[in-house]
């Protein structure tokens, strides 16, 4: 998966109703269609599965944001929590087994 950062390694966040969300894509093409409205500066950063693991989802947890699946250009993209982006992850690697 990809999400963005800015040029000191920090991830970057929107708001949504007073929660930050951080936006994650499925490909490098759709985050890279999604580096406007302040975003230009961003860097793409792939996040492998066993890094989202063992790092994001206890970053994401700690400090309470909200997930932005799938933005696309300017627009929010399906908002959820961990517990409910875990729940789905987890549902779709089991076709994968």
């Amino acid at each position: 998966m990809y999400t963005l950062i800015n040029k000191k390694g920090a991830y970057i966040t929107s708001e949504i109703d007073n929660r930050f969300i951080l936006p994650l894509w499925s490909s490098f093409d759709f985050a890279k269609n999604c580096l406007m409205g302040g975003w230009e500066e961003c860097i793409i950063k792939e996040i492998t599965l066993e890094e989202f693991e063992e790092n994001v989802i206890e970053y994401i947890s700690k400090e309470d944001y909200l997930l932005n699946v799938f933005p696309i250009y300017d627009k929010t993209g399906f908002i959820l929590d961990i517990e409910e982006f875990i729940r789905d992850l987890n549902d779709e690697l089991e076709n994968y087994d």
